[in-house]
């Protein structure tokens, strides 16, 4: 089997549509925006493990707002998402 398809799963998916339905759904507009909620190095655990924190005590929308005060953890995120985008 393709390791790719086994790092990667979402790429099986999207390769197979015979084998699987997928939608497409619009995302709030507190969402649009770049924001990471992956962890591919120690920079986004640290990010995610901070925000974890808070998400627990609040919803969605109320972090997406923590995130846009926290320039540090914004600032995180775009830089890992320059560096991680193909």
């Amino acid at each position: 089997m393709d390791i790719n398809i086994l790092e990667h799963v979402t790429k099986y998916i999207y390769e197979n549509p015979q084998k699987f339905k997928i939608y497409f759904k619009k995302t709030p507009n507190f969402l649009n925006k770049k924001l990471r909620f992956t962890i591919d190095d120690q920079d986004d655990f640290d990010n995610l493990k901070k925000l974890y924190v808070f998400y627990q005590k609040n919803d969605i929308e109320k972090t997406v707002k923590y995130i846009d005060e926290k320039e540090e953890i914004m600032n995180k995120m775009l830089t890992n998402i320059k560096k991680y985008t193909k």
